[in-house]
């Protein structure tokens, strides 16, 4: 077993850790926005409970925004934001969730492999990623949590504006 301390590979590692954070930064921006429709827009969807995956968020929150009668524009740019932040997730998904199956010490390189219900092959899902690899993805999450961020402060200056009351 090596000790994987090349520079390569601690930038693989580094590069994990970075897409962990703007991941989190980007989640925390659709978080907002749920809570903003749940809480303080009425609930458009009519969800029992907040939901908690991302992937529930993001359909409650597509649920919500046509149900809200938002203009046709601006409904469409958060609706792409969304399916944006997704893909974002997926591949995220492929690197926290993915067991590295392969990983040659020096290389900066790996190999991660995850399962999905329903696929045919168990390592249908395997990814060989570098560290730029993996530092793209951190980036467009990060690029992602901006618009989402300022949606959630567009619908909370919208609340104020109808007097806290939706």
């Amino acid at each position: 077993m090596g000790n994987y301390t090349s520079p390569d590979d601690e930038a693989l590692f580094a590069s994990i850790g970075r897409l962990t954070i703007s991941c989190a930064h980007m989640e925390l921006a659709i978080d907002a926005i749920v809570h903003a429709f749940f809480h303080r827009l009425g609930n458009p969807a009519n969800d029992k409970e907040e939901p908690r995956a991302i992937t529930r968020k993001v359909k409650y929150l597509k649920q919500s925004i046509m149900a809200s009668g938002f203009p046709d524009g601006l409904a469409t740019s958060w609706l792409g934001l969304l399916e944006d932040a997704l893909e974002v997730n997926d591949d995220r998904n492929d690197v926290i969730h993915g067991a590295v199956t392969k990983h040659e010490e020096g290389t900066g390189t790996a190999t991660f492999t995850r399962r999905q219900i329903g696929s045919s092959s168990f390592d249908s899902n395997a990814r060989t990623l570098n560290a730029g690899d993996i530092t793209l993805i951190a980036v467009r999450a990060n690029k992602l949590a901006t618009p989402l961020f300022k949606a959630a402060l567009a619908l909370d200056e919208f609340y104020r504006e109808q007097g806290g009351r939706a």
